[in-house]
């Protein structure tokens, strides 16, 4: 059992994979000779939200951070960094009801989930970019909060940040020690 609820919501990166993008980042821009926190602030600051919440697309994303290389060779090659993350095995082996609410985009996290053979253990797959809502907004939380009047639910993240945000609204949020 991963949590003592009727509905368990868990976060993607860092809890059912692993975190390749920032790892990716930082190798890329160093391969470029570029300053890694340079593009990393370029990231959190110019085009994290928008792409999360669907206002911008991957394209238009990396040809901020990496100019002249290939959008399409970006995203292939950050996917491969990916791998299973710290409950991983718990939702192969889970019978619960499981959703996931995750910041990032469909196209990319769907076909990943299919990749490892876990897409239809969740009954539900929230993500930023199809809600308009990235973690910690409130809006991002909103189905968490109807899903609630008739169940218990319980929230699994490994940020700080967003568990406090569902705390805030009434949400059993758990931070996840990857340790």
């Amino acid at each position: 059992m991963i949590a003592a609820a009727d509905l368990v919501v868990l976060d993607v990166h860092g809890v059912v994979f692993t975190r390749a993008f920032p790892e990716f980042v930082h190798r890329r821009a160093l391969d470029r000779r570029e300053d890694p926190d340079e593009v990393w602030w370029r990231w959190r600051h110019e085009y994290r939200l928008d792409l999360w919440e669907g206002r911008t697309t991957p394209e238009a994303m990396w040809r901020g951070l990496f100019p002249g290389d290939d959008p399409q060779r970006l995203s292939a090659d950050v996917e491969r960094g990916y791998g299973p993350g710290p409950l991983f095995e718990q939702i192969e082996r889970s019978d619960q009801t499981l959703w996931l609410l995750s910041n990032h985009r469909s196209e990319w996290l769907l076909p990943r989930l299919a990749r490892f053979g876990i897409a239809d253990r969740f009954e539900r797959v929230l993500v930023s970019d199809r809600l308009g809502a990235a973690k910690p907004d409130v809006r991002a939380f909103a189905p968490l909060l109807d899903a609630g009047w008739h169940r218990t639910v319980c929230f699994i993240d490994d940020s700080p940040r967003n568990v406090a945000a569902a705390r805030r609204l009434g949400i059993d949020a758990r931070l996840l020690d990857a340790a």
